[in-house]
């Protein structure tokens, strides 16, 4: 594997050398950042002392070449990827093309992207390489070994004439609705809509000032999503249908709405007895509105997401809501922000609350470009509350509180 990255890297060297004579632009891009981070985390438990954590660390970003080349009011881009995903862990290595074609009014646009790496992870064994033998004994560990695709990729067909829009495939036909920002520490409490990329359907047309936009996500199996994020895991099998609205545009500020709602109903074939009532839903709700104040923006987000699952008559729902509130200001090339957030969650099985859990963060920084660098100056504080004191005897709500001061500097290139 490691033989064919190579060879891929010195084909598309060759792709860049040759490019011009065919009428294609070339580029490369990259990115860098620095961290120096003060960190107290205390746990909450009784007599816990603090967890102190100062480092300076960095981080490379992503490599990503590209060429692409227009022919009239056809497109088309070839770019190479090397990125780790510090989020999952992970290394992805990919080649991607993407193009639009034109005919009549309408315009087409898809993209392809094949991996020659995906989701490597370092090796947990010491070894930092393959072993077949003891993979075939503890097929469960890792070790670090480079792993091409397990099955072909997904892809998405967008189709509009400039007043309607159509996609069919995988991707992100709703907005999360979020318009509030943060700084370079941590602390801030996410409020969205529960919504992300899935194999689906959507409609987006011109409506007043913004865009309307529709979608429906229909599966079946075992472990179906809701509009590509909330769980509608039926054990024994599920048919599944979701849908979802988004409304984005500015009203006088810049307003984003999502709506969406699914359920799952029990696969006859694979739910008997018992079970043959199982079933699940959905629905979550978030709006983002911006607001322009001169320079300034005061921006809100507020989120309202729920699921129930019932599994051999036995209901469990969870709930979760919260806001973020974000103000930033403008102070000659610099800008001054602040952002206050929430946000609360329970669980319930058969009515009985088994989980209840709150969290709040507050962040301040101060960001101002530097020549070609932009550094930041902040602070993050989150406070986590988790537990149920009101729900059984014997439980015990523990608050745990982290705070971040630092900066960071970072640059792309």
């Amino acid at each position: 594997m490691k033989q064919l990255s190579k060879v891929m890297l010195a084909a598309v060297a060759s792709v860049a050398l040759a490019a011009p004579a065919f009428g294609w632009d070339f580029s490369a891009s990259g990115s860098s950042s620095a961290t120096y981070k003060r960190e107290t985390i205390n746990s909450g438990v009784a007599g816990a002392k603090d967890d102190v954590n100062n480092a300076v660390t960095s981080s490379a970003g992503g490599v990503t070449i590209s060429s692409s080349n227009s022919d009239g009011a056809n497109t088309a881009t070839f770019s190479y990827t090397a990125d780790w995903n510090g989020d999952a862990g992970n290394f992805d290595e990919s080649v991607t093309v993407s193009g639009s074609k034109k005919v009549g009014n309408w315009t087409a646009s898809s993209s392809t992207t094949q991996h020659i790496q995906k989701d490597v992870a370092p090796a947990d064994n010491g070894v930092g390489q393959d072993n077949e033998s003891t993979n075939a004994t503890t097929p469960s560990h890792n070790y670090g070994t480079a792993r091409p695709m397990s099955a072909g990729a997904s892809a998405v067909i967008t189709l509009t004439d400039g007043s309607i829009t159509y996609k069919l495939g995988d991707a992100a036909h709703l907005s999360t609705s979020e318009k509030a920002v943060n700084g370079p520490m941590s602390g801030a409490q996410d409020a969205e809509a529960r919504v992300d990329s899935f194999n689906g359907f959507s409609v987006g047309l011109g409506v007043g000032p913004g865009t309307l936009t529709v979608a429906i996500d229909e599966g079946h199996g075992v472990a179906a999503t809701a509009l590509g994020d909330q769980s509608l895991a039926v054990a024994c099998g599920a048919n599944t249908m979701s849908f979802g609205v988004n409304f984005a545009g500015d009203v006088g500020a810049d307003l984003s709405f999502t709506y969406g709602s699914g359920s799952a109903t029990a696969d006859a074939l694979g739910c008997t007895g018992d079970n043959s009532g199982d079933g699940a839903t959905a629905n979550t709700m978030g709006l983002g509105v911006a607001i322009p104040l001169g320079g300034m923006s005061l921006a809100l987000d507020y989120e309202s997401s729920g699921t129930t699952n019932t599994a051999a008559s036995v209901e469990t729902a969870t709930s979760q809501s919260g806001f973020e509130v974000s103000f930033t200001m403008p102070l000659s090339d610099a800008t001054l922000g602040l952002n206050v957030s929430a946000h609360a969650n329970e669980t319930s099985v058969a009515s009985v609350v088994t989980v209840l859990g709150a969290a709040a963060g507050t962040e301040l920084w101060y960001s101002v470009p530097i020549g070609p660098v932009s550094l930041a100056v902040g602070y993050g504080s989150s406070a986590v509350a988790a537990g149920c004191a009101t729900c059984t005897a014997g439980a015990t709500v523990t608050s745990a509180v982290t705070t971040q001061m630092g900066a960071e500097m970072s640059m792309s290139f």
